[in-house]
């Protein structure tokens, strides 16, 4: 049962992918990513904050993050997924 669900959900994502290179949209998510690595984390130090940036796009902005933003395409569903509030109002403003 499990690997039944395992194998549906890879494949939305797979789905997802292809509506994506149909579409000529599948670099927006790499410019996204790019855009939200330069952005400065206020209210902390500059060596404590590049530290912050680097461990969340380490561990939010990943392999997950791929899956989970193809899925959402594949369903027309909005994109789910914990990020800090000013990465997620990039999100809406670009419409993911």
């Amino acid at each position: 049962m499990i690997n039944k669900f395992q194998n549906f959900f890879k494949l939305k994502i797979i789905k997802g992918l292809k509506i994506l290179n149909k579409e000529n949209k599948k670099l927006e998510i790499e410019n996204f990513k790019d855009e939200i690595s330069e952005e400065v984390i206020k209210d902390i130090s500059i060596k404590n904050e590049l530290q912050l940036r680097q461990f969340l796009l380490r561990y939010l902005i990943n392999f997950r993050f791929n899956a989970i933003y193809f899925k959402s395409v594949f369903d027309k569903k909005y994109l789910i997924y914990p990020l800090p509030k000013t990465w997620s109002k990039k999100l809406k403003k670009k419409r993911f």
